[in-house]
């Protein structure tokens, strides 16, 4: 596929996407998910291994570990979650902004959804026309409470 340089036309149908929520989706967690990614990056940490300790802790068991909200919902424009109009265009992840409200326990089901709150247009030096698409997205458990909140910025080239 042709690498293509972002246009004016695409700027618009961006800014046409403001608003537009993705499908939510649902994560059940699960405690062996927790340990493998605390294996995975070294995290001895016994909140999200040990149950036995974890119990006596204030959240009366084993919790996620903060790498777990963002292992499973990356950026929603660069994986599908939000289909963008354009083609052909590079992009990359230019900043997260995590907000944790809550734990995720083992057994929560988790529901993922996102939305587009921005489309921001730049001229950069070498780059060319950009677009800095800013979206959020929360995770939010069967209880009705957000876990956690996510704000990112998307950068179209």
């Amino acid at each position: 596929m042709e690498i293509l340089k972002l246009t004016s036309e695409d700027i618009a149908k961006l800014k046409t996407m403001v608003g537009r929520e993705s499908e939510p989706y649902k994560v059940e967690a699960d405690k062996s998910m927790f340990w493998q990614l605390a294996e995975a990056i070294g995290d001895t940490n016994p909140l999200w291994q040990d149950e036995i300790t974890a119990k006596k802790t204030q959240y009366k068991g084993i919790i996620a570990p903060p790498a777990f909200y963002i292992s499973f919902w990356m950026n929603p424009l660069a994986n599908g979650k939000i289909i963008l109009p354009i083609t052909g265009r590079r992009g990359f992840d230019a900043e997260h902004e995590w907000k944790f409200n809550a734990p995720i326990h083992p057994g929560d089901v988790i529901t993922v959804k996102s939305k587009i709150i921005n489309v921001l247009e730049k001229q950069g030096k070498k780059s060319g026309l950009m677009a800095f698409c800013t979206y959020e997205t929360t995770l939010t458990n069967q209880h009705g409470v957000k876990v956690a909140v996510e704000l990112g910025i998307q950068v179209m080239l």
